[in-house]
C-alpha cells in the first residue's frame, strides 16, 4: 500500500469547510501477493483504486470515489473469486478525535446503503461494529490478501453500530477500469449546522480508509504506514545531512 498525496484546500470564507483529494495512482501488479511493499494485488484493471474526493462542509458533505472491482464488471454485485470464496465491495470508514463512522455502499449485515429509510451514515460503537478482512471471508486464506484490514460494517447485535444521518449513495459506471475508473460512488450526506455530525467532519481532516474488495484489496487512505514514516524520516535525515554538508563547505 502506498503512501497517498493528500491535497488540501481550505477556505477562509467557509469557516470549518474542509475539501481535499487523496490520489492514489496506478501501481505495478505485485510479484508476491500480500507484499507490504504492494498497492492492488493482481490486476489494476480488477482492483484499482484510482482517488477520493472529499468535501466536508458545515452542512453538506459530498464524497466521490473513483474504483474499480472487477474487472469489466457493469454492477457492485458480489462475485466469486474462487470457487469458494465471494467478495464484495469494501465500506468506507470515516474516523476523527472521538468518533468513528462507516458508510456501507451496498446493503449487507445490517448496514444498508443510501436512498433507503435508517441508511447511510453509522457511528462505530465498539470493535463489534466493524470487520476485518479475514472476518468478513470467513478466515478464507485464498484470496485473503490483507487479512488485519478493517474492510466492513458489521452489527453483532450489542448496539455496535447506530444509524445517526440518512443520505444518498449513487452508483455510476462505464470506465475502462485503465484510462477511467470502472465506478464512481457519489455520496452525500446533509444535516445541521452545529449538528454532532457537523461538528465532527468539519473539526479537522479526518481519517479515511476504502477497500475495493473485502479481501482487503487496494486500500485508500490518508495515513502514511509505518515503513512510510521510516522512509519520510530517513529522508529528513539525508536533508539534514545535506543541509550541514553544504554549511560547512561554505565556511
Amino acid at each position: 500500500m502506498k503512501t497517498l498525496t493528500i491535497l488540501i484546500a481550505l477556505g477562509a470564507a467557509a469557516a470549518q469547510a474542509m475539501t481535499f483529494t487523496i490520489n492514489d495512482p496506478f501501481n505495478t501488479v505485485c510479484a508476491t501477493p500480500g507484499s507490504a511493499s504492494c498497492d492492488v494485488i493482481g490486476a489494476n484493471a480488477g482492483f484499482d483504486i484510482q482517488r477520493g474526493e472529499f468535501d466536508f462542509g458545515a452542512t453538506t458533505t459530498t464524497i466521490r470515489l473513483y474504483f474499480n472491482y472487477g474487472p469489466n464488471n457493469t454492477s457492485l454485485a458480489p462475485f466469486n473469486i474462487t470457487a469458494s470464496t465471494v467478495l464484495s465491495l469494501g465500506d468506507l470508514f470515516i474516523r476523527g478525535q472521538g468518533f468513528s463512522y462507516g458508510i456501507a455502499l451496498q446493503n449487507h449485515n445490517t448496514a444498508v446503503s443510501g436512498n433507503v429509510v435508517g441508511g447511510v451514515l453509522y457511528s462505530i460503537n465498539n470493535p463489534g461494529g466493524q470487520l476485518t478482512a479475514s472476518q468478513a471471508l470467513n478466515g478464507a486464506s485464498d484470496i485473503n490478501y490483507r487479512p488485519n484490514e478493517v474492510v466492513w460494517l458489521r452489527n453483532d447485535g450489542a448496539g455496535s453500530i447506530t444509524n445517526v444521518l440518512a443520505g444518498t449513495v449513487s452508483i455510476s459506471s462505464g470506465g475502462d477500469g485503465v484510462n477511467n475508473a470502472e465506478f464512481v460512488a457519489t455520496i452525500v450526506l446533509n444535516y445541521a449546522a452545529g449538528s454532532v455530525v457537523s461538528n465532527n467532519l468539519s473539526a479537522g481532516i479526518p481519517v479515511i480508509q476504502f477497500t475495493s474488495a473485502t479481501c482487503g484489496n487496494d486500500v485508500l487512505t490518508n495515513t502514511p504506514e509505518p515503513a512510510s514514516l521510516g522512509m519520510i524520516g530517513c529522508g529528513l535525515l539525508l536533508a539534514g545531512w545535506r543541509v550541514r554538508k553544504n554549511g560547512a563547505a561554505k565556511k
